[in-house]
């Protein structure tokens, strides 16, 4: 572990240390159920916080908020409304653990929607590069090829995977030179389309005219 790790660690147990000191300095032990959920509450919302930042989870963002700042945000408004159920100490407990569930719910929900959405983005990225590096040639052959590569990837109902693969295996048995020309990407983008529509009649129809055009 690193310095500056050890250094962090330090600082946020000074912090626990005295939010506790303070808590039962002034509260004591005797205290309402609302209270006590709040304290929970707003510990549990540190331990998730420092959870993610030393455990180096790997940062993503949903409408250009990163995941981190998402969670920093629910610490702090957690921080902010278990305060106020400390300080005012309401008898009933029900809206305090409501209220602070949902803030937690709400939170983890967002953390969870930037993470999935961050993965399908880096995932997604070495797809698009290989299209517009093919994409930058006249190689129609290889852009259509590329581009059939990256749809295998993506689909994911396997019995119209297997039109994307029939088509692939036609490509990888070799296209003639002479078909390198742009009615080819043409049939291609058709072709592809239909797949991302999930039209099977289409399909099968793009599917038979681009393989009759590599094979005429």
């Amino acid at each position: 572990m690193s310095k500056t790790a050890k250094l962090w660690i330090i600082i946020h147990l000074i912090f626990l240390a005295t939010f506790n000191t303070i808590f039962f300095i002034l509260k004591g032990t005797d205290n309402p159920a609302s209270v006590w959920i709040s304290y929970g509450a707003i510990h549990l919302a540190y331990i998730l916080v420092w959870f993610i930042r030393f455990f180096r989870l790997k940062e993503a963002s949903l409408f250009g908020i990163s995941s981190v700042m998402i969670m920093h945000g629910y610490l702090y408004l957690q921080i902010f409304v278990g305060l106020l159920f400390i300080a005012f100490s309401p008898e009933g407990w029900k809206f305090a653990f409501i209220l602070q569930l949902m803030i937690l719910a709400v939170s983890m929900s967002l953390f969870l929607i930037s993470t999935i959405a961050g993965k399908h983005a880096s995932d997604g990225k070495p797809m698009l590069d290989e299209l517009t590096k093919a994409a930058m040639t006249t190689d129609y052959i290889k852009l259509a090829k590329t581009n059939l590569d990256i749809l295998q990837r993506g689909t994911l109902d396997m019995d119209i995977k297997k039109y994307v693969v029939d088509v692939l295996d036609v490509f990888n048995s070799g296209v003639s030179q002479e078909k390198n020309t742009q009615k080819l990407q043409d049939l291609s983008f058709v072709f592809s389309s239909a797949v991302g529509r999930n039209d099977i009649i289409a399909i099968e129809s793009a599917k038979a005219d681009l393989i009759a055009y590599i094979k005429e």
